[in-house]
């Protein structure tokens, strides 16, 4: 009898043991499962900040130029008459109204 107690308690052990070799197995994976997704969302920020850093060099390139443009005469006057509607000094402001136009047609 004390050897088939013997027995069926190795058998015990050996089923406990696998369990719990099992469950490591299971823990680890599931770490590494954890690992791999924070790595690819690391991995997409950093995708998506690269982007954001070309949009911002094109955009600081963009400001070096119109700043460059705005050391200029003729630049400065384009935009003063473009924008905000300047006139030089010996010129006359014409302004179209569109009601005026509306009221000759009737």
């Amino acid at each position: 009898m004390d050897e088939h107690v013997a027995k069926r308690r190795i058998f015990l052990n050996e089923q406990l043991l696998e369990i719990i070799i099992f469950a490591l197995f299971v823990v680890c994976l599931a770490a590494v499962g954890r690992q791999a997704y924070r790595w690819y969302e690391l991995k997409a920020e950093t995708n998506a900040i690269k982007g954001r850093i070309e949009v911002l060099r094109q955009e600081q390139q963009r400001l070096a130029e119109e700043q460059a443009k705005l050391h200029t005469h003729e630049y400065v006057e384009k935009i003063a008459r473009e924008e905000y509607n300047m006139v030089g000094k010996d010129e006359m402001p014409v302004f179209i109204v569109e009601e005026e136009k509306s009221k000759k047609r009737k």
